[in-house]
């Protein structure tokens, strides 16, 4: 197992059930090497509905029995506001920023989502 203990996982594009496969790829791999938290990195995210939610609920259903952690960092306004009226922002921890979470490059995974 791997010593890692936060992952990050930056996302681009549309953020909807689209992604869920791309999504579960990271969640199996993140349990074979066993890391703590899975930071996703919503920075480059352009759009996000509630089937884009719909995916980081069954994320953290994956990933919670392993006892691994899921947060989010850097929500756009719009995300940042669905997450609110969702009561999402009770299920995650949420970061302004992944600055400061001692990332190595080789803890960063890049996923390119639905175009925008």
């Amino acid at each position: 197992m791997s010593s890692t203990i936060v992952r990050e996982l930056k996302l681009s594009g549309i953020f909807d059930l689209n992604c869920s496969s791309s999504i579960d790829r990271a969640a199996t791999a993140a349990i074979k090497d066993g890391i703590a938290t899975l930071l996703i990195n919503m920075r480059d995210v352009t759009f996000m509905d509630s089937r884009g939610l719909r995916v980081l609920v069954c994320l953290l259903r994956t990933l919670k029995p392993h006892g691994i952690g899921v947060a989010v960092c850097s929500l756009s306004p719009q995300v940042k506001v669905l997450f609110e009226i969702t009561s999402m922002h009770r299920l995650f921890e949420i970061y302004d920023r992944s600055d400061g979470l001692a990332l190595d490059d080789d803890d960063v995974t890049s996923i390119q989502l639905s175009a925008a």
